[in-house]
C-alpha cells in the first residue's frame, strides 16, 4: 500500500492525518492517524491495492473488507471496536477505527505466562459479554482468538478484526466447502470440518482462549497441526486441573461441556456460560456471615473514581471543577455544524469520546453519541431548549479511561432535576451503606446526595458499585483520609436517592433523530363508504370506552438507524403515542371531535409520521422544520407540530407565522387539518395571542361562521380555508391538551 495514497490529508472528504504504518496483514495496512477535527488517534486500515492475482479474489477480499466494517458497525458495545468511518480513496477501500492502545491476549500469554483465577475469569467474563450483545444482534465473529482481542490501557477487553462475521445470517464472503478461513488452533469442530457455524461455534473458541489464559497451554496437544486435528477429533480435551491442580475442581466440568465436540452439547449461549462459570470459580459463602454485614462490606468501601473539589458550593460548580480536572484540546473556532458532526457522528456509530465539550458558553456532556446535558457555564442551569451559536471556540475534556460507561449520563442526571426514590433521609438515622446496598440489590441505577450547610457529596451509582463519588465544600472530615466506608456511615447530612433520569437537550433529538419514520396501523376496521369516519363511531360515545384504534410503529430504516429502546423514549416519540392512542378517547369523551373535525378525524387517515422533518414550500425553493409531520397513504400532510420547553409570545407568533406560510404553500392540495403546540405550560400572555390568531384581523363574521359550523380553535386562512391549533401541555412525562372554549 504505497503511502502517496494517504498524503493528500486531511481534507474535506479525508478529515484524518496518517503518521505511520502501525501493522499489516494479507489484506491491509494499518495506519496510525489523527481526526484533526476531534484531536482524537484512530486507526485506518487499507486495503492493499495490489490484492488482485484474481478478479475473483481481488473482489472477495473487498467483500470481506467491507464485511468487517458492518458486522463492527451493527454493534454498539463498549468491548467492540468503534467503526468511525468507511469510504475509498485512491480505488483502496479503507476503515477508520478507534485507535486501541494496549497488548493482545496472545502478546500477554507469550510475554507473561498464564494469569491467575481471577484476572483470566474477569476477562472471561468480559469476553462472554461482548458475545452475548453481537449474538443477541445476530452478529457471529468467527475467528475468536487471542489475537483479536486487545487489553487496552484501563485494563478492558476490545474484540477486533470482524472480517469473517456473519451479520444477521448474511455472509458477504461466502467460505468455499471444506475450507478453514478462522485460525485452526482455536476453531470450533464444525468450522474445521467445513460446516456452518453459528453462535455456538464462538462459545467453543472462547473457551479455547481462557485454558490458554490459565495454563499457557492448549486443550489437546500435537506437534503439527494434523495431529493437533486429529486430537480434537478423537480425544476429549485435558482437564484443566492437570495442568493447574489448584484450581475450583468445578472447572473441569464446566470446560468438558464449554468444548464438547458437539455444539448441541456446549452451553446454549454467552450468557448460560458466564453464569455456570460464576457457579464453578466462586468459593462458598460462610454461613454465617448474617445477611446485614455482607451488604455493608460489599457497597463502596472504595470507589472506582473520586474527586474533591474544596472550593464547591453547588454540585454543577463540583462538575465544573472536575471537568476541567480532565484532559483538554483547545480545537479553536469551528463552525456549529461541524462541530456537531465530528462529536456525534452518525446515529449508527458509538463515537469514542466521552466527557464534556465547552461550545461558546455552553458545557455539553456527552457520552456514546448522545449529549445528555446542555449546562449554562455562568449558573450551571441545565437548559432542555439552547440554541448553540453558528461558531465557537471549541475545548474538548475528555474523561479517564478508567471511567465507566454511564459515568458520564449520571454526571448529567446530578444536575437535572428528577423525582427522588428517597429524599430527606437523616444519615445519623438511616445506616447509608447498608440501605444503598438492598437498593443496589434491586438494580437501582443513580445518584446518591448528600447536603449540609455549603457542601456536598455525590455518589454515582452503576451496576452494583459506586463508579463516582464527587465531594465538594467543607465537610469536617477528609473523606480520602477518614475511607469512604467510614465516612459515609459517620458523616451528618440530609441523603436523597435520585434514579437515573435520562433527558437530552431538544437539540440533540432533533439532531439525532432527524426523519425519524413511523407507519401508523389501524387496529380498528373504518365503516364502509366513508373515508373519514368518526371517532365516535369507532370509540363509542361512553366516557369509560379504552379502546385504541391507532398504533405506530417504526420502520425498519429508523429502527436500524437509532434503536427502538431509545426512540420509543423520545419526547416527540412519547407525544406520538399520546397522540394517537389517547387524544382520539379524549376527543370523544369530552364530545369534541366534530368542533376540531380535522384535526382529530384525520387521526384516522395517517398513514406515515416523521419527527423532526423538513416540509417543502412548492415553488419557492423554502422550507421549514417542524417536529411533527403527518401525512396520508398518498403523501397529503395532515398535522403538523412542534414542541418547545418554554414558549413566550414571540415565540408563538414566529411559530404561527411558520405554520401559516406552510398552509399557504400547500393550499392547493387542502393539506394540513390540524396543528399541535407542545410545551410544559402555556402563560396567559400566549393564551391571549393564541386567541387572537383565531380572528387574524378576518372580522368577527368569519369568527361567527367557524362558531355557527361547531368549529374550535379553527386558524382561517382567507374565508375557505385554516386548520386547528390545538395547544398541549406536556406534564410529568405525560400530556394534557388545552381546550379554549
Amino acid at each position: 500500500m504505497p503511502p502517496s495514497i494517504l498524503a493528500d490529508g486531511p481534507t474535506e472528504a479525508f478529515p484524518y492525518r496518517v503518521e505511520s504504518a502501525a501493522g499489516a496483514g494479507a489484506m491491509g495496512i494499518v495506519y496510525r492517524a489523527t481526526d484533526v477535527a476531534l484531536a482524537r488517534p484512530v486507526a485506518i486500515k487499507v486495503m492493499k491495492v495490489d490484492v488482485e492475482e484474481t478478479s475473483d479474489l481481488k473482489s472477495e477480499d473487498r467483500r470481506r473488507f467491507l464485511q468487517e466494517a458492518r458486522a463492527a458497525a451493527a454493534l454498539v458495545h463498549p468491548g467492540v471496536t468503534t467503526v468511525h468511518r468507511i469510504g475509498k480513496i485512491n480505488g483502496a477501500p479503507y476503515i477508520v477505527m478507534e485507535w486501541l492502545e494496549g497488548r493482545t491476549l496472545q502478546e500477554v500469554v507469550r510475554e507473561d505466562g498464564a494469569k491467575s483465577l481471577e484476572q483470566a475469569s474477569r476477562w472471561a467474563y468480559e469476553l462472554l459479554d461482548v458475545l452475548n450483545y453481537a449474538h443477541g444482534h445476530g452478529v457471529v465473529h468467527r475467528d475468536i482468538k487471542p489475537a483479536n482481542v486487545v487489553v487496552v490501557e484501563s485494563g478492558r477487553l476490545k474484540v477486533t478484526d470482524f472480517g469473517l462475521a456473519v451479520h444477521r445470517g448474511r455472509e458477504l464472503v461466502k467460505t468455499a466447502a471444506g475450507s478453514v478461513m478462522a485460525t485452526p488452533q482455536f476453531a470450533s469442530p464444525e468450522q474445521l470440518d467445513g460446516q456452518k457455524v453459528d453462535h455456538r461455534s464462538d462459545l467453543f473458541s472462547t473457551a479455547v482462549v481462557y485454558y490458554n489464559l490459565l495454563t499457557g497451554a492448549m486443550p489437546w496437544e500435537g506437534k503439527s497441526l494434523t495431529e493437533l486435528f486429529a486430537a480434537l477429533f478423537s480425544k476429549p480435551a485435558i482437564p484443566v486441573r492437570t495442568r493447574r491442580p489448584h484450581l475450583p475442581a468445578a472447572l473441569d466440568a464446566w470446560f468438558e461441556r464449554a468444548l464438547a465436540r458437539q455444539r448441541e452439547d456446549r452451553f446454549s449461549s454467552a450468557g448460560e456460560m458466564i453464569e455456570n462459570l460464576r457457579q464453578a470459580i466462586q468459593p462458598p459463602k460462610p454461613a454465617e456471615a448474617p445477611a446485614e454485614a455482607l451488604i455493608k462490606t460489599e457497597v463502596m468501601i472504595a470507589p472506582e473514581a473520586s474527586f474533591v473539589a474544596p472550593a464547591a458550593r453547588r454540585p454543577w460548580e463540583g462538575v465544573f471543577a472536575l471537568v476541567q480536572s480532565w484532559s483538554t484540546q483547545s480545537l479553536g473556532v469551528v463552525e456549529r455544524e461541524i462541530f456537531l458532526d465530528k462529536l456525534l457522528d452518525t446515529p449508527l456509530h458509538v463515537p469514542p469520546f466521552a466527557g464534556a465539550a465547552v461550545f461558546g458558553d455552553t458545557c455539553l456532556l456527552v457520552e456514546g453519541g448522545v449529549v445528555f446535558a446542555a449546562i449554562r457555564i455562568q449558573d450551571g442551569a441545565v437548559q432542555p431548549e439552547v440554541e448553540l451559536p453558528s461558531s465557537s471556540e471549541v475545548r474538548l475534556y475528555s474523561a479517564p479511561a478508567n471511567y465507566h460507561v454511564g459515568t458520564i449520563t449520571l454526571l448529567a442526571s446530578a444536575l437535572q432535576s428528577s423525582p427522588a426514590r428517597h429524599r430527606g433521609l437523616d444519615s445519623m438515622v438511616v445506616n447509608l451503606p447498608a440501605f444503598t446496598g438492598r437498593l443496589l440489590a434491586k438494580g437501582f441505577e443513580g445518584v446518591l446526595r448528600l447536603e449540609e450547610s455549603d457542601c456536598f457529596a455525590l455518589y454515582l451509582l452503576l451496576e452494583g458499585r459506586s463508579a463516582l463519588v464527587l465531594v465538594g465544600g467543607s465537610w469536617p472530615t477528609d473523606p480520602r483520609k477518614a475511607g469512604w466506608q467510614s465516612w459515609l456511615s459517620s458523616v451528618e447530612a440530609t441523603a436523597s436517592f435520585f434514579d437515573r433520569h435520562i433527558r437530552p437537550p431538544s437539540f440533540w433529538f432533533r439532531r439525532g433523530f432527524r426523519n425519524l419514520e413511523w407507519t401508523v396501523e389501524r387496529l380498528a376496521e373504518l365503516p364502509q363508504g366513508s373515508s373519514t369516519a368518526t371517532l365516535a363511531s369507532l370509540l363509542g360515545s361512553g366516557a369509560q370506552q379504552a379502546q385504541r384504534i391507532l398504533r405506530a410503529q417504526l420502520t425498519d430504516r429508523s429502527r436500524e438507524m437509532v434503536g427502538s429502546v431509545m426512540a420509543a423514549s423520545a419526547p416527540m416519540s412519547r407525544f406520538l403515542e399520546w397522540m394517537l392512542q389517547v387524544l382520539p378517547r379524549v376527543m370523544v369523551e369530552q364530545r369534541r371531535s366534530d368542533a376540531w373535525k380535522y384535526l382529530a378525524d384525520w387521526l384516522l387517515l395517517i398513514d406515515r409520521v416523521r419527527l423532526h422533518a423538513d416540509v417543502e414550500l412548492p415553488n419557492s425553493g423554502k422550507r421549514e422544520s417542524f417536529d411533527l409531520v403527518t401525512s396520508d397513504a398518498d403523501g397529503k400532510i395532515l398535522h403538523l407540530g412542534c414542541r418547545v420547553d418554554a414558549v413566550d409570545v414571540d415565540g408563538f407568533n414566529r411559530f404561527l407565522e411558520r405554520v401559516l406560510a406552510t398552509k399557504e404553500a400547500h393550499k392547493k392540495g387542502g393539506d394540513i387539518g390540524g396543528v399541535f403546540l407542545i410545551s410544559q405550560s402555556f402563560s396567559e400572555p400566549v393564551l391571549e395571542a393564541y386567541r387572537k390568531s383565531l380572528h387574524r384581523g378576518l372580522g368577527n363574521r368569519l369568527l361567527g361562521i367557524d362558531k355557527s359550523m361547531g368549529y374550535d380553535g379553527f386558524v382561517r386562512v382567507g374565508a375557505r380555508r385554516g386548520f386547528h391549533l390545538l395547544l398541549v401541555e406536556e406534564r410529568d412525562g405525560g400530556f394534557q391538551p388545552r381546550f379554549i372554549d
